[in-house]
């Protein structure tokens, strides 16, 4: 790993026990703690380029890519499997937000999809229809999300 950063790195991000680092082409290495994002193996064939950003939390990772699609490792039970929402997430990402145990990603659409921590905010029952279009801004607190949703034309 350590050639693997030796040049090309343009940023680093940690969480509370992994560090990754985006290379030039968007390329992504992490290392620590393997249940915390340190060990990004499972999705690596995803991380070879086009990386834009990573979102962390206290123990998963996001990332970000240019395409709009999000691609995630770490404790599944804070966001870091995207199994059963893959296809939700498979492109029009345009922003990632976190909280210390969940994600929620806004797409282009306006829509809402959340993973983590079922009490923390990677859970929209009761309120899934609401995160089907319109949002325009997330605000995470610690153990939570609020939606800003653009009026709807009366």
């Amino acid at each position: 790993m350590a050639e693997q950063l030796e040049r090309g790195v343009v940023e680093v991000y940690c969480n509370e026990k992994a560090f990754i680092a985006v290379k030039e082409n968007g390329a992504v290495v992490a290392w620590g703690d393997a249940e915390s994002g340190g060990d990004s193996s499972r999705v690596m064939d995803q991380l070879t380029d086009g990386v834009q950003w990573i979102y962390q939390n206290t123990a998963a990772c996001v990332a970000l890519k240019a395409a709009g699609q999000v691609v995630a490792w770490g404790d599944a039970a804070y966001g870091g499997d995207t199994t059963a929402v893959q296809p939700q997430l498979a492109g029009g990402v345009t922003a990632i937000y976190q909280n210390s145990w969940a994600f929620a990603a806004l797409k282009d659409s306006g829509a809402v999809i959340v993973l983590g921590d079922q009490d923390c905010g990677g859970c929209a029952q009761g309120v899934e229809q609401q995160l089907t279009s319109g949002v325009v801004e997330i605000y995470p607190c610690t153990t939570g999300f609020a939606a800003l949703k653009r009026e709807e034309p009366l």
